[in-house]
């Protein structure tokens, strides 16, 4: 963080405000600051920092701020695994719903929202999948247009995500996994990419034994 405020500063020649978003359990520590000293030279970078438990679902849920809605998000991923597929469906549903249904944002931003919540909160099973997109198009009033699977392929492209360089990705992640046994947590970090993209990767690990 305070590599990249360097960065932006230099940049952009502005200041840059910080803060730290922690995802971890309850009992997480976070650390407000950064220190660095070399003989008489300190530097101390201090920050705002957040944690996806500061505020109950039913505040998040009543809040006015797309992120409120991206935290919750954050936290119902962490059920993954630990509840069934029905369970984190109907979680990801409830998020979707609160959303559009609130009438505050643009069909472009639920869209984008959608894309982001599939991609956090996973879930392989193709039917619950379907219902999820029927549910979806319940809520928008759609007819006869893409499902999430497609709005999501169509939104890669538009981010200009080539298919070459996922695949490289793909493998690494694979790798960090399969042969040096990083958690999900630090082959997102070694590969750069999002901690959802490793979660599929390991998910289709799994997949390939059974």
């Amino acid at each position: 963080m305070f590599e990249y405020g360097l960065r932006l500063f230099d940049r952009f020649n502005a200041p840059v405000a910080a803060i730290a978003v922690f995802t971890g359990d309850k009992q997480q520590k976070r650390p407000d600051h950064y220190r660095r000293k070399v003989l008489d030279t300190e530097i101390i970078y201090k920050y705002r920092t957040y944690h996806i438990f500061d505020h109950s679902e039913e505040e998040l849920l009543a809040m006015d701020n797309p992120f409120a809605l991206i935290v919750l998000t954050a936290r119902k991923a962490l059920l993954e695994g630990k509840v069934p597929e029905e369970q984190l469906n109907a979680e990801r549903t409830l998020i979707a719903r609160a959303m559009i249904t609130s009438g505050r944002y643009s069909h472009e931003q639920i869209e984008r929202f959608i894309w982001f919540l599939t991609n956090m909160i996973f879930v392989k099973n193709p039917e619950l999948n379907r219902n999820f997109d029927r549910e979806i198009d319940s809520l928008t009033g759609r007819t006869n247009v893409m499902g999430i699977i497609e709005t999501v392929k169509e939104l890669t492209r538009q981010e200009g995500i080539e298919l070459g360089a996922e695949k490289k990705s793909y493998l690494f992640v694979e790798n960090l996994i399969v042969k040096f046994g990083f958690s999900d947590e630090q082959a997102a970090e070694a590969a750069t990419v999002p901690l959802s993209f490793v979660r599929k990767v390991r998910a289709a690990l799994k997949a390939k034994k059974k």
